[in-house]
């Protein structure tokens, strides 16, 4: 009966121990928010509405401002009741005004505690397309150092030009609009080509997210498609994709801890089976 009772208080402590912990990483913040990044495209002239719901932990005001080039975002709707702990807005994203390309910008969303920003992308093209293309950023160039290379796959594609001669501008620029690289390209394309970008991150470049966009125009129509991908640079070497990973961290602990706790248990349960049989002896 007493091995029961500790085999059960034992249980008990696990799962405290582990409800404790998981609710120590979700809660690293104040509030949450339903999307981490806005990213719309649209065709010139249009305009994009995104709705955002933000979750408090606690009562508290927030305050939202929009951060962009050419201040292609608003905040409309903005629904917050006090003493609630939800609440919504939309972030309208507008190319009236824009030409053809990719804009970059933010929403810096702060609490009473804690501040985040939310990076926002807007993609404007044609409203017609000869020719389109995409872009992929591998995972394991999604985060990387000064003097590495980014490393981008780009599929162009002719959707209905006749002589297949484009016209590739590509960018790398930080949330507030500023460009760190630019380059371009000329190629004749009949129907698809694939290729690979290599483009080396100077030194002193502040560590943050950054957007690669690249846009893909036929010189006769002035058509323009575009893609663009997000990533981050870091100011550190970075060695194992593990690093400052506080998710392992909180885990090990945990374990640790839940080890030093059954040890215990088997311990206190020896010593005690061994008082019984003294017990038991002795009558």
């Amino acid at each position: 009966r007493i091995n029961l009772i500790l085999g059960f208080a034992l249980i008990f402590l696990i799962v405290s121990i582990c409800r404790g912990f998981a609710a120590g990483i979700s809660k690293d913040n104040s509030f949450e928010t339903s999307a981490l990044i806005i990213k719309s495209v649209v065709k010139k002239g249009e305009s994009s509405v995104n709705p955002i719901g933000i979750f408090s932990y606690k009562e508290q005001a927030f305050k939202i401002i929009p951060l962009s080039e050419n201040d292609f975002i608003s905040i409309e709707n903005y629904n917050f009741p006090i003493g609630e702990q939800r609440g919504t807005f939309n972030a309208v994203l507008k190319s009236s005004g824009l030409s053809e390309g990719v804009y970059a910008g933010k929403l810096r969303i702060s609490g009473e505690e804690d501040l985040m920003d939310m990076p926002v992308i807007l993609e404007v093209e044609s409203a017609s397309l000869n020719f389109d293309l995409s872009s992929e950023i591998a995972p394991k160039f999604s985060e990387i150092s000064w003097g590495e290379y980014l490393v981008v796959s780009i599929a162009i594609y002719n959707l209905g030009s006749k002589n297949g001669k484009v016209f590739l501008h590509y960018e790398i620029k930080d949330l507030n609009g500023k460009i760190i690289i630019s380059e371009e390209q000329e190629l004749d394309i009949n129907n698809k080509i694939q290729l690979t970008k290599n483009f080396l991150i100077p030194e002193g470049i502040v560590a943050g997210d950054y957007l690669f966009s690249a846009s893909a125009s036929e010189e006769s129509s002035g058509y323009v498609g575009t893609s663009s991908s997000l990533f981050s640079i870091s100011d550190e070497v970075l060695t194992s994709p593990e690093k400052n990973n506080s998710m392992s961290k909180y885990l090990g602990f945990a374990f640790f801890i839940i080890f030093i706790l059954i040890t215990a248990f088997l311990i206190v349960n020896y010593y005690w089976n061994k008082k019984l049989k003294s017990n038991s002896k002795e009558w």
